[in-house]
């Protein structure tokens, strides 16, 4: 899928509503509440290698994303790429990006990387990565 940093990835687009998602998507989703303070809850789409996460009215905020999804930015796989090199596309793209031992969040790009364990294997690849509308590290 094609990411478009703040916007979407593929044909989920940020802000759609949960119908909307799941027709882009032509796949019915497990849902699950995230978290204990979650207000939404979250759409697993597990064959896709997809979260889809929501704000408290509905609307598509975030995807988060596992193999065996292709998250494409720049004509690359960000899940295909070592920590490492992701590090270097980001802050090529993001010179405030954050880094810190559990991966890389720009919030610039709406684009974070869950790598922990990053710093004993730089070369290793990100466990998953979140794609988000502008604002949502904010809240």
């Amino acid at each position: 899928m094609n990411l478009d940093p703040l916007n979407g990835l593929g044909a989920v687009r940020f802000g759609m509503t949960v119908k909307e998602v799941r027709t882009a998507l032509r796949r019915r989703p497990r849902t699950f509440m995230k978290t204990a303070e979650s207000l939404h809850a979250t759409d697993a789409f597990h064959r896709l290698g997809l979260h889809v996460c929501y704000t408290s009215d509905g609307a598509c905020e975030a995807v988060e994303c596992f193999r065996p999804a292709k998250v494409i930015w720049l004509g690359r796989d960000l899940l295909q790429l070592g920590v490492d090199e992701l590090q270097r596309l980001l802050t090529r793209h993001d010179p405030d990006a954050a880094i810190d031992a559990d991966g890389i969040i720009s919030r610039a790009l709406g684009i974070a990387v869950y790598a922990p364990g990053r710093e004993d294997d730089p070369s290793g690849k990100a466990e998953g990565v979140l794609v988000c509308r502008e604002g949502y590290y904010d809240v």
